[in-house]
């Protein structure tokens, strides 16, 4: 309906999830750019040319608000062949983890729309260096619900961001329940790569200055983990395996 003249475009994006276990003191904090040929093709042969690896912890409405720990895999404009009857994913996606966290400067911000702040990030990048990140205030509105205000936080690069601390003149502190999923794009968010989102309920917010301090991984290691995973498209999957042989070779084995 409406104005016929007017061509519609509908944007069509894959996405592939998985979910991660962490088995030891250390925590991941964040993916980093797969240099060693992340591959990701169907059973027709086409494969994908780019690939964005994102890690998020948030809540998940799927999981019951559950904290989650997701790998999720964007594809830059690909999609499938139409005949395809399954989808693999291997190689090696570059993690950095972490065992501590930092608590950066505090900055004064007014809850108001538009609002930004710069905020340097110390030793936050993957390569140890400090990143030049901005704060900016989105509010937006839920139909049929109250309104929300959303704190972006914009960088250069990928840090390991664990969340916000909020607080008043008064010294009211603003509860926080962890951070939110990366988002990538450029155009989408002018002045950062990467955005890290945090949501607030507007009443609690009420348009005030609050004193605003991000919470981030210190100390990042780099590691490589292999990934082979093979799954069908209308709700078959392919169980496979990882064996450690004892030269340390990993091979896989198919489960029929």
């Amino acid at each position: 309906m409406g104005d016929p003249s007017r061509k519609r475009q509908l944007d069509l994006e894959l996405k592939v999830t998985m979910k991660a276990a962490e088995e030891s003191g250390w925590k991941i904090a964040c993916c980093g750019v797969s240099e060693s040929g992340l591959k990701l093709v169907d059973s027709e042969g086409s494969s994908c040319p780019g690939m964005e690896c994102c890690y998020d912890d948030s809540p998940s409405l799927l999981e019951g608000l559950k904290k989650g720990k997701r790998i999720t895999l964007s594809t830059e404009s690909w999609l499938p062949s139409a005949d395809a009857k399954w989808m693999e994913v291997s190689g090696k996606i570059p993690f950095f983890i972490c065992r501590a966290s930092f608590m950066s400067e505090s900055v004064s911000l007014k809850m108001g729309e538009g609002n930004s702040v710069p905020l340097v990030l110390r030793n936050a990048g993957p390569d140890g260096k400090d990143v030049n990140a901005v704060l900016k205030v989105v509010p937006y509105k839920v139909i049929g619900s109250e309104g929300w205000v959303s704190l972006h936080l914009l960088a250069p690069s990928k840090i390991g961001f664990l969340g916000v601390k909020m607080e008043s003149e008064a010294g009211a502190v603003l509860p926080v329940d962890g951070s939110s999923e990366c988002i990538s794009g450029e155009a989408d968010h002018p002045g950062g790569k990467y955005c890290w989102i945090v949501n607030f309920r507007e009443e609690d917010i009420k348009g005030e200055e609050w004193k605003v301090s991000v919470n981030y991984a210190d100390e990042l290691k780099k590691i490589m983990v292999p990934v082979q995973a093979r799954f069908g498209l209308f709700g078959v999957m392919e169980n496979r395996n990882i064996q450690q042989e004892g030269n340390g070779d990993e091979n896989a084995r198919h489960d029929k």
